[in-house]
């Protein structure tokens, strides 16, 4: 690992390959749930996955809590609910058939799980939020944002505003190495660089999503005949 500081995000990457490799054998089943048995399931998996991290942490090295794959699994499995269930709905052909149709009510959730977390953070071993502990906040916050059209999703569907979420993995991945350069120019200290430091990080990931990421997905794509995700067209039209 002595290369492990150029680029610390990059441990990201290997969680996900690990997780392109069991969906396969986990994604067909969990995409035959519904109704009861998928929020059930959810449910269950989210708090007995807290629990178990909960009395492992004093076991488990802080490099291991934060990078192992196995404790990232529970909240892509939620992921992945969170998406049958959008599909459920869609089936239906209305929100109006869902029991958390309204957009209030599940950002309120959100809202409350967040200062709960904020409020017992202190009380809970970092690993657990590491690993899972704030997934059914994200999770509501997304289901708030897809259940129904309303004016800020039509303000967050905005074409650039589209593209930079595609490549905001690659923001991620970027910001550490250019800060690196920051650093070996001494500037990490100077606050009137920072907007040139954003500006940089932000133009090279949405570079890199146009002429490394998609023409790399598309070959892909092109080579296992899957047809691309619509939000990867959308971003597409607005180069």
């Amino acid at each position: 690992m002595p290369l492990r500081g150029i680029d610390p995000p990059n441990w990201s990457l290997s969680v996900e390959g690990f997780f392109y490799l069991i969906f396969p054998f986990i994604g067909t089943w969990l995409w035959t749930l519904k109704g009861k048995s998928l929020i059930g399931f959810a449910a269950t998996l989210w708090f007995g996955s807290q629990v178990a991290i909960y009395f492992l942490a004093p076991h488990i090295p802080g490099d291991v809590g934060k990078l192992n794959p196995l404790l990232h699994v529970s909240t892509f499995i939620l992921g992945i609910l969170l998406a049958k269930w959008q599909s459920l709905v869609r089936v239906r052909g209305s929100v109006d058939a869902d029991p958390f149709k309204s957009p209030f009510l599940s950002i309120s959730i959100a809202a409350i799980g967040f200062v709960a977390v904020v409020s017992w953070l202190p009380k809970f071993p970092y690993v657990n939020l590491w690993d899972g502990l704030m997934a059914p906040i994200f999770c509501c916050i997304i289901w708030t944002f897809s259940v129904r059209e309303t004016f800020l999703t039509r303000i967050l569907s905005a074409k650039w505003i589209v593209v930079l979420g595609e490549a905001s993995f690659g923001l991620y991945l970027i910001h550490i190495p250019v800060y690196h350069v920051y650093q070996r120019l001494h500037l990490e200290n100077t606050p009137s660089t920072y907007p040139i430091f954003l500006v940089t990080c932000i133009a090279l990931s949405v570079l890199s999503f146009y002429f490394v990421e998609s023409p790399s997905r598309r070959w892909i794509l092109h080579r296992s005949h899957t047809r691309p995700k619509e939000t990867m067209e959308l971003a597409s039209d607005a180069q």
